[in-house]
């Protein structure tokens, strides 16, 4: 789940296992009250009830249906442990009250069979004593008011023995096909959940942690949300320090080797770059070529330090290049900005992280004017990092779209 106030992400284990509950037993609260009004409804057929007995049956049904009500409410605010028993104890009421006060054999005592499948629904696989004893209290009830019909409200029954006999069958029977949904049900929820908890964390690895939580909460409530407005959620403004990296004298080198020699360079390079850069804390976003491209979100009250980090990196990044590329002529140059930008995800069918915002241009800019061996950076990155950094005193460029920038140059030392 995805703490928007808190900006972190935290996945519940059985998070997935009791919104699918929750959902279940929500809708099942809303078949009960349409079953107590027509159960109420039934009045309208029935001209011998007396005034007296017309009142139980109307006040009992606006109990039970003003308790199915809070169910509702309670699984809606994810009290589903308090919602769960109020639901079976107010359900046990209703066919109860319902067969004591009609005096006649309706066949309601038949709904406490159709009781034990939704409650294999309500118990995980550690509260199976309560499933099993919520259904023998069913089960007696059931044959308890099958005694009720053959002995008391009706007398039209030739063979009471018999009849017990196949209501105990009955009964038996349905628990053990509710035993079997249930055990077949709690076991495709618990591979779902694993498959689901093994897709976040893929997610979780691919993307930021505000934009993985995003997306995954996304994911378990595309059904409440328009694609439009899950889009829009998935976007964010944050400070971020933007890097770009290019390879110098890459035609050169290309010519000498042959292309698939210096693709496969590069190819191994950049996937040494991913091993430092996620270790860092910080994120690849792409790579364009012999291009390399991440950023490094700075974190309320650290941007400094972050900043700092950062440009230990992208040292780092450059002693491993030239270890990687030694006798090639290759040479590695680099952009560094500081800023706001956008950040998040457009297109949900094929989704790709990826940041803009003007940060994002000048940092472009700067590694395009950056001399090689050196780290070209704006003036916020000089601001944040002058301390532990050893810049170049500060020069103006003209920089196509952002006009006259201040920028600072600093030594890759070797």
């Amino acid at each position: 789940m995805f703490h928007r106030d808190l900006n972190t992400f935290t996945f519940n284990k059985t998070e997935h296992l009791m919104y699918s509950r929750r959902a279940v037993m929500r809708k099942v609260s809303y078949v009960l009250i349409l079953l107590a009004a027509l159960q109420c409804a039934k009045l309208l057929f029935f001209d011998g009830l007396n005034s007296a007995n017309v009142a139980l049956h109307v006040v009992s049904t606006v109990a039970h249906i003003i308790s199915f009500g809070l169910c509702i409410v309670l699984f809606r605010l994810k009290r589903f442990d308090i919602g769960k028993w109020l639901l079976q104890f107010s359900f046990l009421s209703f066919v109860t009250s319902a067969g004591f006060l009609w005096q006649a054999d309706m066949g309601l005592h038949y709904f406490y069979l159709i009781a034990l499948f939704v409650t294999g629904f309500m118990f995980n696989e550690r509260e199976t004593k309560f499933f099993i004893a919520i259904s023998a209290l069913n089960i007696t009830l059931f044959l308890l008011f099958t005694h009720l019909n053959i002995h008391v409200f009706s007398t039209s029954d030739a063979y009471p023995i018999v009849t017990m006999l196949n209501s105990a069958i009955l009964g038996l029977s349905c628990f053990a096909c509710a035993w079997i949904v249930r055990r077949m049900t709690l076991s495709n929820w618990k591979k779902a959940q694993n498959f689901t908890q093994s897709q976040d964390n893929v997610v979780y690895k691919v993307f930021p942690e505000r934009t993985a939580g995003s997306l995954i909460s996304l994911n378990n409530a595309i059904g409440n949300s328009s694609r439009k407005s899950g889009a829009q959620d998935l976007m964010y403004k944050t400070p971020m320090t933007v890097v770009f990296m290019d390879i110098v004298n890459s035609r050169t080198y290309e010519n000498e080797v042959g292309s698939n020699a210096y693709a496969q360079l590069v190819r191994d390079l950049f996937l040494r770059f991913d091993d430092v850069v996620r270790k860092a804390g910080s994120l690849r976003i792409k790579t364009q070529g012999d291009q390399y491209i991440f950023v490094c979100e700075l974190k309320e009250g650290k941007h400094e330090a972050r900043v700092c980090r950062t440009l230990s990196l992208i040292r780092k990044m450059h002693l491993m290049f030239e270890d990687f590329t030694k006798d090639t002529g290759l040479a590695l140059r680099c952009g560094v900005a500081t800023g706001e930008v956008s950040a998040g995800m457009v297109n949900l069918k094929r989704p790709c992280f990826d940041v803009w915002g003007q940060s994002v241009v000048v940092a472009s800019r700067l590694e395009k004017s950056c001399s090689p061996m050196h780290v070209h950076c704006d003036k916020r990155t000089y601001e944040l990092a002058q301390e532990r950094f050893f810049f170049s005193p500060p020069a103006v460029w003209n920089f196509k779209g952002l006009g006259q920038t201040m920028t600072y140059h600093m030594a890759l030392a070797s």
